[in-house]
């Protein structure tokens, strides 16, 4: 088991690896970048989640108004 400090530090390089991209990229990071490289690690690393714990959504595609499909959260 880890203790608070332990946690704490694990948090810290998540946010220092997070604050490592310019802003550009991060405004630009698809959903699926986003929890790839931080939600998932915050729930596994920093949180201790198993991958049997995470449970990911699907993805939803709509028609736009000019009959196109894109994902319905872009």
């Amino acid at each position: 088991m880890t203790n608070k400090e332990e946690l704490k530090i694990k948090l810290k390089e998540l946010i220092d690896e997070y604050n490592q991209y310019d802003e550009d990229f991060k405004k630009n990071m698809s959903e699926d970048d986003t929890r790839a490289k931080f939600i998932d690690p915050l729930l596994k690393i920093v949180l201790g989640w198993e991958e049997r714990d995470i449970d990911r959504q699907k993805s939803i595609e709509a028609l736009t108004p000019e009959g196109h499909m894109k994902r319905a959260d872009t």
